[in-house]
């Protein structure tokens, strides 16, 4: 496993000037981004942009940035100094070089002034659309399967109910807690994908919470290369990369394959082939209100993880392919876990092959 570092802002300057070349600075580029505005006053503005480069000075030099090799403008508010988070991990500061933002909406065309934004967020649409998958519920252009708990699409999100799926044994004596949500499980096609999405982890219902899950223990997981999965955690067969994101701001980054508790009901200690942790972390406590903004990235062996913009992890696996029983994790879908009790939603979901 390979740990990237950080860079001087030299040797940034350096990579990001061989980045660019060949870049089509057209609007036909920016056509393909999107841009997700965070504004002062804690709203937000999404839509197309109508640049294709954004004017940073350094200290060394004028630049203008294709918005397609950006991640994240985090602005100073009421300032124009910036902080630019590349989409390689590298960052470097400077002064924004434009009173405004031209952006395309829903609402139509808009001029934002820079003095009301204090961090610009953009992702790749991306022309490489991958399956929509099979299940019950129709969300973002995905089908997805929901278990153990109740699930509904409500507006924008999609939302878990404070009660157990029909005919599922719920409990920790029986086969499972905390709802799951899962798409494209074992889908080959899923293989290189950038997904991106808000999952809000809340804390547990008082209808629901006979194990008396207090408000501060909210945990999750997002996996993905999904290779398998199963409903009830007794059975063999959980295949995938996951993102542990703890209640007192603790995450892990690791992989397993064929994991389950070995018991007919109930719980065990879990076991998996295959089982490494990859990365992991403290500080990163999730929001019960708004959520997090998540982007998922894997490129052959490489995996990076953005939450709210900021690079969070960044490795090589080379056991990606090593293959336990015939299963490996190349390939895969993408699932969301609320752990214990705790309830919670998913929203503006999208992903597209790179």
């Amino acid at each position: 496993m390979k740990r990237r570092t950080g860079m001087s802002l030299v040797a940034v300057m350096a990579l990001v000037g061989t980045a660019w070349a060949g870049v089509d600075s057209t609007n036909q580029t920016a056509a393909q981004l999107r841009l997700d505005v965070e504004l002062v006053d804690g709203s937000r503005i999404i839509g197309v942009p109508d640049i294709a480069s954004m004017p940073v000075q350094t200290a060394y030099a004028k630049m203008d940035i294709p918005l397609a090799q950006i991640s994240t403008i985090a602005i100073q508010p009421g300032q124009t100094n910036v902080t630019v988070r590349l989409a390689n991990g590298d960052s470097l500061t400077g002064t924004l070089v434009r009173p405004d933002l031209p952006i395309d909406t829903i609402m139509g065309p808009l001029q934002v002034p820079v003095s009301i934004i204090t961090k610009i967020s953009i992702s790749n649409r991306g022309n490489k659309p991958l399956s929509m998958g099979d299940g019950p519920i129709a969300f973002c252009g995905f089908n997805w399967v929901g278990w153990r708990t109740g699930f509904e699409v409500r507006g924008d999100k999609v939302v878990t109910l404070p009660r157990a799926a029909d005919g599922f044994n719920y409990g920790h004596g029986g086969n499972g807690r905390g709802g799951m949500l899962y798409t494209n499980i074992g889908n080959p096609d899923w293989k290189d994908y950038r997904a991106e999405f808000t999952f809000c982890i809340q804390p547990a219902d008082p209808a629901f919470n006979r194990y008396g899950i207090g408000p501060s223990d909210r945990a999750g997981y997002i996996r993905f290369h999904v290779t398998d999965a199963r409903q009830s955690w007794n059975q063999k067969g959980l295949s995938s990369y996951s993102l542990f994101i703890g209640q007192k701001g603790s995450w892990g980054l690791g992989r397993g394959v064929n994991g389950r508790t070995p018991n007919a009901v109930g719980y065990t200690d879990w076991v998996a082939d295959g089982k490494e942790s990859l990365a992991s972390g403290e500080g990163f406590v999730p929001d019960p209100v708004k959520g997090n903004r998540y982007i998922i990235e894997i490129k052959g062996q490489r995996i990076r993880i953005y939450v709210d913009g900021d690079l969070l992890a960044d490795v090589e696996d080379p056991e990606m392919h090593r293959e336990y029983d015939g299963v490996h994790l190349g390939y895969g879908g993408i699932g969301i876990e609320w752990l214990w009790e705790n309830m919670g939603w998913i929203s503006d979901f999208s992903v597209n092959g790179i």
